[in-house]
């Protein structure tokens, strides 16, 4: 078969990874210590891959991608396994991660015609706050940090964005962290 995208749960007990053996790629995990067998989390025609787990793992973020609507953002609740449709939209949006305290999504989306990076609330999605200006792709929380980092849309620039936190989030301007050629085209 094949394997992907590999995901620690918060609790380091488990992985959580993309797997099939002829078809298109569901998502399924594992307890690391090898105690059980691989359990299915999903089941889909469509491929899947894990991204990100909230800090109390009750959620997956996931990107899914399907012809007609191509790259979503999906999430997956754990309580009853249940795929809720997040960010999927006819543009593309990939590379979801939640927020230190769960309340927030980052990813992004090229519904602008280019990617940028975009925050919206979690889990009512009413509020969506753009965080690039000039593009951005693969958007990360800081560990420690009220900052977002991303990197331009060539994988040349690694931009910063002050964030503050909260229920009523809001960022800064991007400012530039370094430039290098992170991506080998």
């Amino acid at each position: 078969g094949q394997s992907s995208n590999p995901l620690w749960t918060a609790d380091g007990k488990r992985l959580a990874f993309s797997w099939s053996k002829t078809a298109s790629l569901d998502m399924w995990w594992a307890p690391v210590d090898g105690s059980a067998k691989p359990e299915r989390l999903t089941k889909t025609e469509f491929e899947q891959r894990p991204s990100s787990w909230t800090p109390d793992g009750k959620y997956l973020s996931f990107v899914e991608a399907r012809p007609g609507t191509g790259m979503d953002v999906m999430v997956l609740r754990m309580a009853d396994r249940q795929v809720i449709p997040f960010a999927a939209s006819k543009s593309d949006e990939a590379f979801p991660e939640f927020s230190r305290d769960g309340r927030w999504l980052v990813y992004a989306s090229n519904e602008s015609g280019r990617y940028e990076v975009y925050v919206r609330s979690f889990p009512d999605g009413r509020r969506t706050l753009p965080i690039s200006s000039e593009g951005g792709m693969s958007p990360m929380w800081s560990p420690d940090r009220p900052e977002l980092f991303y990197w331009n849309i060539d994988f040349t620039k690694l931009m910063k964005v002050d964030i503050s936190p909260g229920q009523n989030l809001s960022a800064g301007t991007p400012k530039l962290l370094f430039e290098f050629a992170a991506a080998v085209s």
